[in-house]
């Protein structure tokens, strides 16, 4: 059984010269936008994801 992690802003520090964790953030978001699209999507219906 996987633990689920609360992470909250602030909490982790930026690695290096620049900051991507906005970023990563964001494309994390979509990404999980387009499944949930994927998933309430009839089966072959054709989806456009822009």
């Amino acid at each position: 059984m996987k633990k689920s992690v609360a992470i909250l802003k602030g909490d982790i520090k930026s690695d290096g010269k620049y900051d991507t964790r906005a970023t990563e953030a964001g494309r994390l978001a979509r990404a999980q936008k387009r499944r949930v699209e994927e998933l309430e999507t009839p089966r072959g219906a054709k989806v456009y994801f822009p």
